[in-house]
């Protein structure tokens, strides 16, 4: 592919005013000006920096010497700090040094400033890194283990002495309830939120606890009395609260999806409206026909979107705000001074690690996907370095004697005796032993242990 003066994106090549640059295998070629070298390309780009050239041409100018590079980190575009980002920008954060012709990323680009951003990156670094992941969650397991309800048992000689209580009747009833408590875990899941609740604030220093309450918006609906044929109102029963009267759900909200101000004694907490809820919702908006939409928006009530998550999509909003007359209730615990929201990830301080462990996992994947297990390599024949012979083939194996060589050492056997003369060599060519060397990742590793507060012997 050859294309001149126009910026093409990582991975392929740019051809400049005075040629025409093509890809071959990792061989940069100039159409009819011979083999362009690596250093070719580099001081090419330093030239336009001399130059003053544009920054639009400079940056074009390293991309070409990044595509020509046999190894080079691949932009993710998928990493938070680079999202939506185009490939001028992402060249505008290397700097090319003049004196040392070495290309730098800047360090400051993998570190999100903002502070929801910074909780974004904090949880996609989670996800992304195995030896972060794998400490945060044995730090939520030993954090959650035994966690549950239970019913702590009453003094029965106290109980005796002031309520005059039977200490068998007492046993039973602690009994009943602690079976109720075991049941609420297993149904509503407790273990499983105490660890998420954990794990969050391991990542991120913060954490949300909700639950939903009947509130004030709850249906009522008339119930007949005592058989007598007078009907009452009383509120609908939901099936969520049959186990636990008056509690509808309960949940760990996750705090990239809230924005939360709870600054001079407010306590105003936004919710990010799932994609789902807002992809039906728009679907329903989307009818024309007034009774069919009005049909399929008491579909969606009656599904448990609540209606104020319908009036916000309709309004174009994307996050909506809990109410605590509406039965919304939340905790929210952040190792952050009052009145100053969410806390700031702690994580925030072995970004640049992380980014440099991704870097060198990405160089390992692409080592073994080139490197063999070993090479079997023979030879045959003397060159001569000099004398009037020099640089001619007359010494070299012929056609014929490679396929003789070649016949034995394809030949299936344990082990084969083979006689030659001097010129004939056989060589195993083995990866390097340090190519995939654990010791590169060492510096970063330590740097998460110290952050993880976890030793290396633990885990």
């Amino acid at each position: 592919m050859s294309q001149e003066n126009t910026a093409l994106t990582p991975m392929q090549f740019i051809g400049r005013r005075d040629r025409t640059a093509t890809s071959t295998g990792g061989v940069v070629s100039r159409d009819g000006n011979g083999e362009v070298g690596y250093s070719d390309l580099i001081r090419a780009a330093m030239k336009d920096i001399e130059e003053g050239k544009p920054t639009g041409e400079i940056a074009s100018s390293v991309l070409t010497v990044l595509s020509a590079m046999p190894r080079i980190v691949a932009t993710d575009n998928n990493m938070p700090h680079r999202a939506g980002k185009t490939d001028k920008e992402i060249a505008a954060g290397i700097e090319l040094r003049k004196m040392l012709s070495t290309l730098d990323i800047q360090p400051n680009n993998v570190v999100p400033k903002a502070k929801l951003e910074s909780i974004k990156a904090a949880f996609w670094w989670y996800k992304e890194d195995d030896l972060l992941g794998g400490l945060i969650d044995m730090k939520a397991d030993f954090g959650s283990l035994g966690m549950t309800l239970s019913c702590k048992p009453v003094s029965n000689t106290l109980l005796e002495q002031t309520h005059n209580v039977n200490p068998d009747d007492l046993a039973l009833e602690q009994a009943t309830f602690q079976r109720t408590l075991d049941q609420i875990c297993r149904e509503k899941d407790i273990g499983n939120l105490i660890w998420t609740l954990m794990r969050d604030f391991f990542v991120c220093q913060s954490m949300i606890l909700y639950w939903k309450v009947p509130g004030k918006t709850d249906k009522i609906e008339p119930v007949a009395s005592d058989g007598t044929g007078k009907e009452s109102k009383a509120k609908a029963v939901n099936p969520n609260e049959q186990l636990i009267p008056g509690l509808i759900e309960i949940a760990a909200i996750d705090p990239q999806d809230v924005d939360w101000d709870n600054s001079l004694g407010a306590d105003n907490l936004q919710v990010a409206i799932p994609e789902a809820v807002i992809k039906r919702i728009q679907t329903v908006n989307n009818i024309t026909e007034s009774g069919v939409k009005k049909q399929k928006l008491s579909e969606l009530v009656n599904d448990g979107i609540p209606t104020k998550y319908i009036d916000a999509v309709t309004q174009g909003k994307s996050m909506v705000s809990l109410d605590r007359e509406d039965g919304d209730n939340w905790i929210i615990k952040a190792r952050q001074r009052r009145h100053h929201g969410l806390a700031d990830p702690s994580m925030y301080s072995i970004y640049k690690y992380l980014a440099v462990r991704r870097i060198l996992g990405d160089a390992d994947f692409a080592i073994s996907s080139r490197m063999k297990h070993f090479i079997f390599h023979a030879t045959r024949g003397e060159s001569v370095p000099s004398g009037p012979l020099a640089g001619q083939r007359t010494t070299w194996a012929t056609a014929k004697e490679i396929m003789e060589l070649l016949d034995i050492i394809v030949s299936p056997t344990r082990m084969a005796s083979v006689v030659t003369d001097h010129t004939v060599k056989f060589n195993f060519v083995l990866p390097p032993n340090d190519a995939l060397s654990e010791e590169r990742y060492a510096s970063c590793d330590n740097k998460i242990y110290n952050w993880s507060g976890v030793s290396i012997v633990l885990y």
